[in-house]
């Protein structure tokens, strides 16, 4: 397939420019003080992660789609207390917040190289991505909305969407709100790290959240007016659930349920007014981001304690603290770094492959003990690396690093392809109750971030089943009608 003039040279400015980049803090990586390196590295960051999003919406992609929203949380949480420490010097940060200066300042830098790299080669794979498949069909996923055929099916699509939506919520929602009544109670009486000691079955959580699936069909599904209505009661429910301190699953419910809103091509258009109510919502969400924070520290939390709070979190700066609380992601990659350099056991892929076990029930504990073997969080912990590193939760590049010894960069590249597939495959279904089928492929994948890729194929795939049979009994139902009528 030939590539147009124009993505060649787009491709090509952005390979030319990342390999400098590479070079200069290859470069500077040896040759500058620890101090002065960081300030290098955050400036140099912050000017590739411009480029990489700005390359991507030059080709076509929407801010709002998958691929660059996942790029987009790839710099924030990898990059986030880079920048504080760089460019924002005067910052102080919170108690142990710094996930940075801990780390040897070899591992850090090599960190820091790895991971400019990864996001790079992900944009390029998605770049690769549209340019082979440039067409009107993959990029325009409203193509034909207007035509007589599409005009025809959209009424009985849009009662699909709604009767699918209502049901998937009658089945799944009520597990979400037991899962979180609990960490609510666990947390508000006796602080957040309650919460990890409660025994709630994984099916539990992972039904649970499938609930996401059914607000995006009702959003699909119902006119301007009622699309609001949902687009609140979600954020209003998922928002008030991050108040127990757990907040990753909720804010990636979200940001799918707002990628798929602003997808929609009759939905309410941004204008001035909007633009400004929009901006208010957002300086609130990092408000109540970052006010979590200082809460969940609680061990016993009131309506006043809140409030304290929320006063305390408004004499900062809101964006300062929210980049210091969730831009320390980077520091799982350092942890693999010493682990890699104590062991040299690379996974080779095995990570990739033992999670896909993962859908399958832990009959016997078999399961459990497949995926720990693949597991970058089990496996560092298991090898005993203790203290301050002893904190690790999940990485999309540290799990890259784990698997592929000396051809990240490459799986990175393809990554980002699949990314960009995903993408166009969810384009194709807007408006349709085929939504239902990737909804949960964007919470996960948004999700994967900062969590493991054996716990995002589980809730995919369980997705996928409940959403089919689902899908089956009400083909069922209706071929039923049918026959009854004639």
């Amino acid at each position: 397939m030939r590539v147009r003039q124009s993505d060649a040279v787009r491709i090509s400015v952005y390979i030319l420019i990342s390999a400098i980049s590479f070079i200069i803090v290859y470069i500077i990586n040896g040759a500058l003080e620890y101090e002065l390196w960081i300030t290098w590295i955050a400036v140099m960051t912050m000017l590739h992660a411009v480029l990489s999003v700005a390359v991507l919406l030059g080709a076509g992609e929407k801010i709002y789609r998958l691929p660059v929203l996942f790029l987009l949380c790839l710099y924030l949480f990898n990059w986030g207390q880079v920048w504080l420490l760089g460019v924002f010097k005067s910052y102080d940060f919170y108690k142990s917040w710094n996930k940075i200066t801990i780390y040897p300042e070899e591992i850090y830098k090599f960190t820091c190289f790895a991971v400019l790299v990864v996001t790079a080669c992900y944009t390029l794979g998605a770049l690769l991505r549209m340019a082979f498949s440039r067409s009107a069909a993959d990029f325009d996923g409203a193509a034909g909305a207007n035509t007589p055929e599409a005009v025809k099916t959209a009424g009985n699509e849009a009662k699909k969407c709604i009767n699918f939506g209502y049901l998937v919520l009658m089945l799944t929602l009520p597990f979400n709100l037991y899962e979180n009544a609990l960490y609510m109670l666990a947390s508000f009486s006796s602080g957040y790290k309650a919460i990890f000691d409660l025994d709630v079955s994984n099916y539990v959580h992972i039904i649970g959240w499938m609930s996401v699936i059914g607000f995006v069909l009702l959003l699909s599904g119902y006119d301007e007016n009622k699309k609001e209505r949902v687009l609140i009661v979600s954020i209003i429910l998922y928002g008030a659930e991050m108040l127990s301190g757990n907040r990753g699953p909720s804010i990636c419910a979200l940001l799918a349920i707002l990628s798929f809103y602003f997808a929609l091509p009759n939905r309410k258009k941004v204008n001035v007014s909007r633009l400004l109510l929009l901006l208010i919502a957002g300086f609130a969400a990092m408000v109540f981001l970052a006010t979590l924070k200082t809460f969940r520290g609680y061990s016993v939390k009131t309506v006043e304690t809140f409030f304290s709070c929320v006063q305390y979190i408004l004499t900062r700066n809101i964006l300062l603290q929210n980049l210091e609380e969730f831009g320390g992601t980077v520091a799982v990659t350092s942890i693999t770094k010493i682990y890699l350099n104590s062991t040299g056991n690379y996974l080779h892929g095995w990570t990739y492959i033992s999670g896909l076990f993962s859908i399958f029930p832990n009959i016997g504990g078999v399961i459990n003990e497949i995926n720990r073997s693949g597991g970058l969080v089990q496996i560092v912990r298991e090898y005993g690396i203790a203290g301050r590193y002893q904190s690790i939760g999940g990485s999309f590049v540290a799990e890259l690093l784990l698997n592929f010894q000396y051809l990240w960069w490459l799986a990175a590249i393809i990554w980002g392809a699949v990314f960009e597939w995903v993408g166009n495959k969810i384009e194709k279904c807007i408006g349709s109750y085929r939504v239902a089928y990737w909804t949960m492929p964007v919470f996960s994948l948004l999700l994967w971030v900062r969590s493991n890729y054996n716990s995002i194929v589980r809730i995919i795939v369980w997705a996928w089943l409940l959403v089919f049979i689902i899908n089956g009994l009400v083909k069922a139902r209706s071929n039923e009608r049918q026959q009854n009528h004639f």
